[in-house]
């Protein structure tokens, strides 16, 4: 409740303030010379039941701040901020640890990702940083994880890893994993070249490249 000139009410009678506008008094709401509407305060990430007798209030719908995508073959429905990075996302609140930190500004690769959307009736997938990427951006796509690209054996590009010792410490192989295996499945014919190219993004510092080439 709002301490001033307040009272508690029902949930089942409140609306919901998302509205990040203060009053004066800091209270999170604006004035409005009509209506006592009850609300559900949500500002600042707080929740707090309140009643006022001048309130203005922006209403939201509630599925408006709901972000659902795919990750892996798991779908997510999350309210979390629309903006929080897709590589936080992964990793702390999903505990998919295979996608790396590593500089965090889209250059080493090591948080590399698949992002699948649908187009024509089939799937195009390319390879993302997810730290550059928020999760609104992934709103009504697939994104696939090293963790998701294979089920109870090795794929082709991993499997080719194992056999040509194309990783030392293992920290950057997630990500050289995912681009690689985004490459062939986004090109209908690949070349030495292409593939090559498709892993310019991702830096090792271990095994000097030739090994992975």
């Amino acid at each position: 409740y709002n301490a001033r000139d307040s009272k508690a009410v029902d949930e089942q009678s409140c609306e919901l303030n998302f509205c990040p506008v203060q009053d004066s008094a800091g209270k999170g709401f604006t004035e409005h010379p009509k209506g006592n509407k009850p609300v559900i305060d949500l500002c600042c990430g707080l929740s707090r039941l309140f009643f006022h007798k001048s309130i203005n209030v922006t209403l939201l719908h509630i599925e408006d701040c709901l972000v659902q995508f795919i990750l892996n073959n798991k779908e997510i429905n999350t309210f979390l901020p629309p903006g929080t990075t897709l590589l936080d996302f992964i990793r702390y609140e999903q505990h998919l640890h295979g996608t790396k930190i590593g500089c965090r500004e889209g250059d080493c690769g090591a948080c590399t990702v698949l992002v699948g959307t649908l187009q024509q009736g089939s799937i195009h997938c390319r390879s993302v940083t997810s730290c550059l990427m928020p999760i609104g951006n992934a709103a009504g796509k697939h994104v696939v994880t090293v963790e998701g690209i294979n089920n109870q054996s090795l794929t082709p590009v991993q499997d080719a890893f194992v056999q040509e010792g194309a990783t030392q410490c293992g920290f950057c192989t997630p990500g050289f994993i995912v681009s690689m295996t985004g490459h062939c499945l986004h090109e209908a014919s690949s070349t030495h070249e292409r593939c090559i190219d498709a892993v310019n993004g991702n830096i090792c510092r271990c095994t000097g490249y030739k090994s992975i080439e």
